[in-house]
């Protein structure tokens, strides 16, 4: 496995497998196979930060307003 950044949208498909899930500026665990096609074709770079899971939130929720009562 490699940790790569995607840096260009890639199409849908790549070789016959599918790529268009791929988001850009996204970190993604790859399988080495797939990884090399993707830097060799200019799409991604390796990278040494985590990558980023699905749901889960960078900043904290604003906090609800609490209405005044009269």
């Amino acid at each position: 496995m490699m940790r790569l950044r995607i840096v260009r949208p890639p199409p849908p498909e790549i070789e016959g497998l599918q790529v268009g899930h791929l988001r850009f500026g996204a970190s993604y665990e790859i399988a080495q196979p797939l990884s090399e096609l993707l830097l060799l074709m200019g799409y991604a770079v390796p990278v040494d930060d985590p990558p980023i899971r699905a749901g889960v939130m960078t900043r904290k929720a604003p906090k609800p307003r609490q209405r005044k009562t009269r």
